[in-house]
């Protein structure tokens, strides 16, 4: 359903006479509106009053006091047939007295309270909303009536969201959108459900967060729901490639809460997509220089910054991941890389020892060690370390590595390739039992494991999966055994 749509059915309805009875009723506003037992009379002034409008205000009378019945179990439940007759009879009445009178504050008032105490939500919410514009010293009563009904609706609104009902959420959250505008909150949730419903409908979930965020307004009550609705119209945005939208609302959130490190992060990533790179660099500066972020996220930015071209500063923002986590092997290749890419020979020849430290048979890493040798034109080395891996009968690459609660996973792929020793001489494979150590932020063994990788002909792969258990590992290295 796109936008128009549903800001038709949230529109205010203006009538000039009654609308009919919706087709289902709805239960939970019936029961909560019904009196049971005891009848409150018109609070505000009503005019044009007549014998239609008093019959009316006598038959509801009847119903509240009278409309209710114990069920065996001990419930309290509506008895239909004497409810529903009584009130109806109401309606029309006052339906009468609208017909005979359209400017029958009276009728509309009893009309309004009368589909309410049914439940007929459309009905309630046009007659009252004709009735406010009317008489402007009934809206407390009216909001009085609306916020009830409202009350009954949004929590199970809620429930059907949280328990991914989404369909049975969109009836009840937009029924309670309909009776009381006030409030952000079933906006809120109705954009929500838009957009985790499958499949997702973004433009509405805007929508509705828009409108969320206008109904929270200033009011202090509703400080998060208005927060929540621009940051999560900023993430819809770019999800969408709205880039432009998206930097927009990601600024409207930051002038809330100057303090949200992850919104400063989106920021600096859109603005990025959208050409502001400047902007971009001075954020993520600030990120940096306040140590507030992951090495996760220090990575992403250091990323950028080599893509970039600004070797110097991304060199730093990778030593800085290094400093609480020294085996880390992205930070270490990326480190070497940034090096050769400054032509800085002495730093990539430290960076790429501690690399081969940690992954010795990635043949990428020897290549960096040979060419910090060639950088610092130590030609001996240079030769010994292409020797070395022109020897090499198998490249290890690293896939990936994933963390867990109760430990983690390396997998990787080792590929068979054909060594020759320094007089041409094939090197026949051999299988290789590697050694894993598991790390915590400590530096500390978490846990060890061994896995054989048989002898590789030249381009054959073998997968390499390793999982570990044990609480709290944050890096892993190898060697051969």
């Amino acid at each position: 359903m796109r936008i128009t749509t549903i800001a038709a059915l949230a529109g205010m309805v203006a009538a000039t006479a009654p609308l009919a009875a919706q087709t289902q009723p709805n239960r939970r506003v019936m029961l909560a509106m019904g009196s049971q037992g005891k009848y409150v009379p018109a609070l505000c002034e009503l005019k044009g009053g007549n014998f239609q409008t008093s019959s009316a205000g006598v038959y509801i009378k009847i119903a509240a006091e009278g409309g209710f019945t114990s069920a065996s179990d001990g419930r309290t439940e509506v008895d239909a047939k004497k409810y529903v007759d009584i009130l109806t009879k109401a309606k029309r009445v006052a339906s009468d007295g609208i017909a005979a009178n359209p400017q029958n504050a009276a009728a509309w008032y009893y009309l309004g309270r009368s589909d309410l105490m049914l439940g007929d939500i459309m009905g309630a919410d046009s007659a009252l909303t004709h009735l406010e514009k009317m008489s402007p010293d009934c809206a407390v009563e009216i909001k009085g009536f609306r916020q009830k009904a409202w009350t009954v609706l949004i929590n199970p609104g809620t429930e059907f969201l949280q328990n991914k009902q989404y369909d049975s959420a969109l009836a009840v959250l937009r029924d309670a959108n309909t009776v009381a505008r006030y409030y952000p909150q079933g906006y809120y949730n109705l954009a929500a459900t838009f957009a985790n419903m499958t499949p997702s409908q973004l433009d509405s979930a805007i929508y509705y967060f828009k409108l969320a965020a206008d109904k929270a307004g200033s009011d202090t009550a509703f400080a998060g729901t208005l927060k929540g609705s621009i940051k999560n119209t900023a993430y819809i945005y770019q999800q969408q490639g709205d880039n432009a939208s998206a930097v927009i609302y990601f600024k409207k959130y930051l002038a809330l809460d100057a303090t949200s490190d992850d919104v400063k992060r989106a920021l600096a990533a859109t603005l990025r997509l959208t050409g502001n790179t400047a902007e971009a660099v001075q954020i993520e500066n600030q990120l940096l220089a306040a140590g507030t972020l992951t090495n996760n996220e220090i990575a992403g930015v250091a990323v950028r910054m080599f893509n970039d071209k600004d070797y110097n500063r991304a060199a730093e923002a990778f030593k800085r991941i290094l400093v609480t986590d020294p085996y880390n092997h992205d930070a270490l290749n990326n480190l070497a890389n940034t090096y050769l890419a400054l032509n800085d020979g002495k730093n990539l020849l430290d960076a790429s020892q501690k690399l081969l430290a940690v992954d010795p048979l990635g043949n990428n890493n020897l290549r960096l060690l040979a060419n910090g040798y060639r950088l610092a034109a130590d030609t001996n080395k240079w030769l010994g370390i292409v020797t070395q891996l022109q020897a090499m009968t198998m490249d290890v690459r690293v896939d990936s590595f994933t963390l867990r609660q109760d430990g983690a996973r390396f997998v990787g792929t080792a590929t068979g390739s054909e060594g020759r020793d320094a007089k041409e001489k094939l090197i026949p494979p051999a299988p290789t039992t590697l050694v894993f150590e598991f790390h915590n932020a400590a530096g500390e063994v978490v846990a060890t494991q061994e896995v054989t990788v048989p002898a590789l002909a030249p381009n054959v792969k073998q997968p390499i999966v390793v999982d570990a258990t044990g609480a709290g590992i944050l890096s892993w290295k190898y060697r051969k055994k």
